[in-house]
């Protein structure tokens, strides 16, 4: 399932050249069906550039839940 939502970076959780983990913020009242992980934020997976913490980016994710909990894996971002 996709799903389209803003998110603000916070932490950079694991950065390779082709594969970024990023821990992000989300107005969790404007996207009540966004599903935090046990620190209370989003996890965004995938094959992305560097993203400047602290800006906002609207993002088209996959919806998805393994062993860390639920990630969202990055079909767009801009």
């Amino acid at each position: 399932m996709s799903i389209k939502f803003e998110c603000t970076p916070i932490r950079v959780v694991y950065s390779s050249e082709n594969y970024k983990i990023y821990a992000c913020d989300v107005d969790t009242f404007k996207y009540p069906n966004i599903k935090l992980n046990k620190y209370y934020n989003v996890t965004i997976v995938g094959d992305c550039g560097e993203l400047t913490l602290n800006m906002p980016y609207d993002i088209e994710a996959e919806e998805k839940q393994d062993k860390f909990g639920w990630q969202y894996k990055i079909k767009y971002i801009k």
